[in-house]
């Protein structure tokens, strides 16, 4: 089927039950251990477009047995509130959608949808694992993403809680490094890689969350339906120059801009460009040719070289 343009696309129209029992076989086919790179990339694609066009999802996601913990959520943003919750008797964490009003609904939903396949089809212990699907109503409107619960937080709170000396920064950046390494060899782009999106584990190891701007690259095999938008969505700290400035669309390239600012907070325990009290101020510096300033915390010149490394202007020299 996949070698087969008119086959795929058929497959793609399909809705109701059979594109349910597709969906299903299709992740059973994933899952399945022996398979290789190539056809893991088409399957996991195929799923995703699926999903998209039929509005399902593998039955396989859903979990029942989750309960909130609280009568208000930790934080909100975006498109998500994070709640406290149980997994049984495992804590969770609960991202759910937040609905403003019945004509967001079904936009909203197949957003989370969209995220909580993406990520359900990544596996590696710097990545944050996901656990699967909840609805917190019998209409199906009110989703939840669910996912272990860190307790130490993300890599922000961490390293407020852990100053230099107390940890081990090296260990965090690697684990980041490795993350990426395994999402952009899964052909996917994060997007907005910062330290609130860091999440780190009871053994004190990185790992990487929040999926709501991934996009999974297009391939020529792939590209059979409509391409999937990769707007400029991220945070102007964090942001690429070519993405900010020129409005390029997010890449390989600005994910590897990005480590490169998650880098100077490790290791300086400052977000970049700290001294801007507001994103505009950001713009100027790069328009300016500026980069994150280096502190004092910095007295290690290859971990240094790294960081500019990743800033460099032409996004092809990037390491």
């Amino acid at each position: 089927i996949f070698n087969d343009r008119e086959e795929y696309r058929r497959l793609l129209t399909q809705r109701g039950s059979l594109a349910q029992a597709l969906l299903d076989l299709l992740q059973t086919l994933y899952d399945y251990p022996g398979i290789n790179r190539k056809l893991h990339s088409n399957i996991s694609a195929a799923i995703i477009r699926l999903s998209k066009q039929s509005g399902l999802y593998p039955r396989c996601f859903t979990l029942h047995n989750i309960k909130k913990i609280g009568d208000h959520p930790l934080a909100a943003g975006g498109s998500g509130e994070i709640w406290k919750g149980l997994l049984g008797d495992q804590l969770a964490c609960l991202k759910v959608v937040k609905v403003y009003g019945d004509s967001e609904v079904e936009k909203l939903v197949k957003e989370f949808l969209k995220e909580a396949i993406l990520w359900r089809q990544l596996d590696h212990p710097n990545v944050l694992p996901f656990l699967g699907l909840y609805f917190l109503d019998t209409s199906k409107q009110r989703v939840c993403l669910i996912s272990p619960w860190m307790e130490n937080g993300n890599l922000t709170q961490y390293l407020k809680k852990n100053p230099q000396g107390s940890t081990d920064r090296v260990i965090l950046a690697y684990d980041i490094a490795r993350g990426l390494t395994y999402l952009h060899e899964k052909k996917v782009i994060h997007g907005d890689l910062k330290g609130a999106n860091i999440l780190i584990t009871a053994a004190g190891r990185a790992t990487i969350a929040d999926f709501g701007l991934s996009r999974l690259m297009e391939s020529e095999t792939l590209a059979l339906s409509s391409k999937g938008s990769r707007t400029v969505q991220g945070t102007a700290r964090w942001l690429a120059p070519e993405c900010l400035l020129k409005h390029k669309p997010l890449s390989y390239q600005s994910d590897i801009y990005a480590y490169g600012c998650v880098c100077y907070e490790v290791f300086t325990d400052h977000v970049p460009f700290h001294h801007c009290n507001q994103d505009v101020a950001v713009v100027f510096e790069l328009i300016n040719g500026n980069r994150p300033t280096r502190t004092s915390q910095l007295d290690d010149i290859a971990i240094w070289s790294i960081m500019q490394d990743c800033w460099r202007e032409d996004p092809s020299e990037r390491p």
